[in-house]
């Protein structure tokens, strides 16, 4: 994910709560963002 935004990766990771499928859609979005 170094690729991705470190501030959105590091929230990502640091949130224990996070679900697999949620964190996914996460790293989705953002790439899906910079393409635009």
């Amino acid at each position: 994910s170094s690729d991705v935004v470190p501030d959105e990766a590091a929230l990502t990771d640091d949130l224990p709560n996070v679900k697999p499928h949620q964190h996914l859609c996460g790293h989705q979005t953002i790439p899906h963002r910079l393409l635009e």
